[in-house]
């Protein structure tokens, strides 16, 4: 079996550079050491008051890989709902959501820190309405913004507002531990 696209200079030079790339970013990685977390938190999940629902109680777990000292890094998050949302609404039943996200993060340094992140998200939300089962889901962008304190060397708190979709937003105390 021949493989004719090798022969063509433009895809060997990025195979070569992907090489280069590869063994640079590593080297560079074994220098400068990360730190990979994990966290729980726990919050409201803030529903715009038009919509009808109560504030319900949500649980998030979330995990990621801090890149050294630069204060950025790659996190999951998920969260479940601890209560549903009650509705003033005779006829609508309670509210449940579901999210799952991958955001970029930003710490800033020092004991005291500010926290950035932006990424996006899958949400799920189902409920009923006069006795029909309702569900939706869909992918969409999310914000957020916090900060948190180093309490030690391994474990912080952290205060953070995310922004989940127009009319739901997440307000959440939570513990990290790094490791």
């Amino acid at each position: 079996m021949q493989l004719g696209f090798l022969n063509d200079r433009s895809y060997t030079s990025h195979i070569a550079l992907a090489l280069i790339s590869v063994t640079t970013t590593s080297s560079l990685l074994a220098e400068d050491e990360g730190q990979a977390y994990i966290g729980l938190n726990s919050g409201l999940m803030l529903i715009d008051s038009s919509v009808g629902y109560e504030d319900p109680v949500s649980l998030g777990v979330y995990g990621g890989y801090q890149f050294s000292d630069m204060g950025f890094a790659i996190e999951g998050q998920m969260t479940l709902p601890i209560s549903s949302a009650e509705s003033g609404i005779a006829s609508a039943g309670d509210l449940d959501i579901f999210t799952l996200g991958v955001y970029g993060v930003w710490r800033s340094p020092g004991r005291v820190y500010f926290k950035g992140k932006a990424g996006f998200m899958y949400e799920y939300l189902s409920t009923d309405f006069a006795g029909f089962p309702l569900e939706e889901s869909g992918f969409g962008l999310s914000l957020g913004v916090g900060g948190g304190v180093r309490i030690t060397k391994t474990i912080a708190a952290e205060l953070e507002y995310t922004i989940i979709e127009t009319d739901i937003d997440y307000l959440s105390l939570g513990l990290t531990y790094s490791f």
